[in-house]
């Protein structure tokens, strides 16, 4: 069969554009608007009985527009239905791995996708817009003549949002499953041009364009394109593709169905991903036009979506063309945003990029080649891309076990840690199964605020690099405290000093995710605020004498038991001949001395020379210190017991 060639790009001879010098100008030059737009365009009628060119020329005589615009019609990217394309291929979401896909999502109706094509058959029942449809009808949706003779824009919006899963007629690709999938808002945009075939209007195509992102459409498809535009030809349709991306829509554009080395316009603008036709397994479709600015491939051979029936009713069929291939994109990327609100349109174009199938026989420069650009759409990598994220636990403080969630079998993944010494003994790849690395503690090395790495490839290439900061390692419970005055860390022996009636604060790894609560063996708090997310404990007790006992258990499955000791201690010191007597107390319980054997420490300084005289440590309530020799002065002795410091003036005779 041969292929149909554009000789020439129609003019449309009713309607042109102008860039208006401000956006109230008047327009009061005997001009009849048409319509007019948010970024100073308006379409203006060209009257009877005026040659177009004449009609140009005279508004650019008049020095009255910043820009006066031709406009033309674009081509429908539909290629025609002949017997050797009538072989049946209804497994083509196979090849995308489109069912994978709907396990992560099948679409959200709050996604809404604006088709710009002919009109639709809203009230086909595998489409429908009331409560079990997918479709929504804005106000003034048609912006052409409604002229639908290919029952293209029917077509095109089967693709993607037939109902899924409601026993009728075929599957969109956001179609939902049994439910409500993503919304589809369609906008006409084709007249007939002068050969008395319908083409899609670049004269209101720009306002579709921005209808749609003022409606809140997430996903623009244009299944259509003039061969010899390109960006900065059309100013007026340049705007409204910017405005839309800045506002955070996603455009899609069929590359067109020539066969040639050139991506049709709006396909080459550089804020629009350009999608051919092609699969892996036959590569890149002859017809499907290719070359610089191409994103990537889609099926568009024998699609089998919703159309009209030849004698009215409603019905299905085959078609084949470019214009097929991109609302396949257009629904991944709808499902893509139904997954993950937050991506932006260079987020999801990188996505679709660095997840697409490579064919085998292609030569690729940095992941891209010329006929079929970063490869084949893979629905099923794409969206487990989007929602890859690593789980474990903050602590490895036994055998810690990270994996990748929503990774699809497209990915592997090379694991690292940048602590080196863990990084090297501890960490183990691919165990206990694939794509998962498990963390065993040294006892003898600490890791400390190290940063979890997960490089996932496709095909070898990296394509994307998730990170998990804040992980820890150690023998047992560490962490650090303030209380009053006191200020610490806890180590190990987990005995530490809180003031009593001042708020008590405790930051600790091992809290991530733990399980904290207070022993009813121990002191009850009056205070008590545990965020297992942020790992802090916040508590205060009015107990002077009993500790407030504390029950940890971790996320590694270990357990551990803090004493908050109340601090109120005072020191006694007594003089002796040729000694002095240093007793502690505790204020609570005078007799009690002590907390659970903590040892303390006094040392004494001559206040005059800052000498220092003796230091010791005792684990009773007193020491008595020989003070034979010592120069007649006062003294200074510091107590210290945990992480409070005591001190009293002696008189030393």
């Amino acid at each position: 069969m041969q292929l149909k060639t554009i000789t020439k790009t129609l003019v449309n001879e009713k309607v042109i554009t102008v860039k208006l010098q401000n956006k109230d100008n008047p327009l009061n030059m005997g001009i009849k608007v048409i319509r007019s737009n948010i970024l100073g365009y308006a379409d203006l009628e060209v009257p009877k009985d005026v040659k177009v060119e004449d009609y140009v020329v005279r508004l650019k005589e008049s020095k009255a527009f910043d820009g006066v615009y031709y406009n033309t019609y674009g081509e429908m990217d539909l290629y025609p239905n002949d017997p050797e394309f009538g072989i049946q291929n209804i497994e083509y979401l196979q090849y995308i791995n489109m069912q994978d896909a709907w396990e992560y999502s099948t679409g959200s109706s709050s996604v809404k996708v604006a088709v710009l094509d002919t009109k639709v058959a809203y009230n086909h029942p595998d489409l429908g817009t009331g409560a079990n449809g997918n479709l929504l009808l804005p106000s003034g949706w048609i912006y052409g003549s409604g002229y639908d003779y290919h029952k293209h824009g029917t077509e095109v919006v089967g693709v993607i949002g037939a109902k899924t899963n409601n026993s009728i007629g075929v599957t969109g690709v956001a179609g939902g499953f049994g439910s409500h999938g993503v919304t589809v808002i369609p906008y006409c945009v084709c007249s007939v041009g002068s050969d008395g075939d319908a083409h899609p209007d670049f004269a209101v195509v720009d306002d579709a364009i921005i209808a749609a992102t003022i409606a809140g459409a997430k996903v623009v498809n244009m299944s259509f394109g003039n061969i010899i535009a390109q960006e900065g030809y059309y100013p007026p349709l340049d705007s409204a593709i910017e405005y839309a991306y800045d506002h955070g829509v996603v455009l899609v554009a069929s590359s067109g169905n020539d066969g040639i080395s050139s991506v049709n316009y709006p396909a080459n603008h550089s804020k629009v991903i350009a999608v051919g036709s092609g699969s892996p397994v036959n590569g890149k479709h002859f017809f499907s036009n290719y070359g610089y600015g191409l994103d990537i491939v889609a099926p568009g051979l024998n699609i089998y979506s919703t159309t009209l029936g030849y004698s009215g009713g409603y019905s299905y069929n085959y078609n084949t063309g470019t214009s097929f291939s991109a609302p396949i994109v257009s629904g991944i990327a709808a499902l893509l945003f139904s997954a993950k609100p937050n991506l932006t349109p260079n987020g999801i174009r990188d996505i679709l990029r660095k997840t697409a199938s490579k064919y085998s026989g292609y030569s690729y420069n940095n992941g891209w080649c010329s006929q079929i650009g970063y490869g084949v759409v893979n629905a099923r990598a794409a969206l487990s891309m989007a929602l890859l994220s690593i789980s474990g636990p903050s602590v490895a403080s036994s055998s810690a076990v990270y994996s990748v969630n929503n990774l699809s079998q497209d990915f592997t993944v090379v694991w690292s840690l940048s602590d080196p010494y863990y990084n090297q003994n501890c960490l183990e790849q691919n165990t206990p199964s694939v794509n998962k690395c498990t963390i065993t503690p040294d006892y003898n090395h600490d890791m400390v605020n190290a940063t979890l790495t997960a490089a996932i490839k496709k095909d070898g290439v990296v394509v994307k690099t998730l990170t998990k900061t804040g992980m820890y390692a150690h023998e047992g419970f560490k962490g650090h405290y303030t209380s009053g005055n006191l200020s610490g860390d806890i180590n190990y022996t987990h005995v530490f000093n809180v003031k009593p009636n001042n708020t008590t604060y405790i930051t600790s790894p091992n809290f991530y995710g733990a399980t904290v609560s207070y022993s009813s063996s121990g002191a009850t708090p009056s205070i008590w605020a545990f965020s297992p997310t942020y790992g802090d404990l916040t508590f205060v007790t009015t107990n002077t004498s009993t500790p407030v006992v504390i029950n940890v258990h971790d996320v590694c499955g270990n357990d551990y038991v803090l004493y908050a000791m109340p601090s109120n201690y005072s020191i006694n010191i007594s003089n002796g001949e040729g000694e002095i007597t240093v007793t502690l107390n505790n204020e609570g319980d005078p007799e009690r001395g002590l907390n659970l054997g903590q040892g303390w420490t006094v040392e004494v300084r001559n206040a005059t020379t800052g000498e220092l005289m003796v230091t010791c440590s005792s684990m009773s309530r007193s020491e008595t210190i020989s003070t034979a020799g010592w120069p007649k002065g006062i003294y200074i002795v510091k107590v210290t017991i945990g992480k409070e410091e005591l001190t009293e003036k002696v008189l030393v005779n």
